[in-house]
């Protein structure tokens, strides 16, 4: 493959169209990528990086890139080029936000029980919104650490005033309440 012939950087999918953009999406929060070791993620940026610079190695197809790129997008910061943590990657959103919210319905009757979870679920918030930040503006920590509480405080007493308020419901209603709770929860 001639290497002025593939773009590494411009969009795989027409990102002006709804199907491109969703592709896209459905690209870089592919959840097997987690599993991949860090060996084979490091090959990943060393092909894009070699695209970058113009030259392919020999006998490299088009799928094979776009496989790399895949890979170096879902594990690798696009501001420092650094490997984001594990738990921080958008590709580690779906199974774990799908743990957490299993734990915060299962767990729900009481009062430390909601306080916990409440706060797991803003941290794991907080460390993929940390994670994939804007790298290039200034980051002031006092600031995060202070939007953190403060949205662990809300979350928490908003979900223990919708608890108390649906304290004494029959089983399957007080089931339904607490999926709510645990979806708008979510949602704040």
């Amino acid at each position: 493959m001639a290497s002025s012939s593939f773009d590494i950087d411009a969009p795989r999918w027409d990102q002006s169209t709804f199907m491109g953009r969703l592709n896209h999406f459905f690209n870089i929060t592919d959840w097997r990528t987690v599993t991949l070791p860090d060996s084979r993620l490091d090959e990943a940026k060393a092909l894009v990086d070699s695209c970058r610079a113009g030259s392919v190695p020999p006998g490299t197809t088009e799928e094979q890139l776009h496989y790399a790129k895949k890979l170096y997008d879902s594990a690798f910061h696009p501001d420092t080029g650094d490997r984001m943590n594990l738990i921080g990657r958008m590709s580690f959103q779906v199974p774990g936000g799908m743990a957490i919210t299993g734990f915060m319905l299962q767990f729900y009757r009481t009062v430390p029980a909601v306080v916990f979870w409440q706060w797991v679920n803003q941290s794991f918030n907080a460390l993929v919104n940390y994670t994939n930040r804007n790298a290039a503006s200034p980051h002031h920590s006092q600031a995060d650490w202070s939007s953190l509480l403060h949205s662990n405080q809300y979350r928490v007493s908003n979900r223990s005033r919708t608890q108390s308020l649906h304290k004494e419901s029959p089983s399957p209603r007080g089931s339904l309440g607490s999926f709510c709770r645990g979806g708008f929860s979510q949602l704040c």
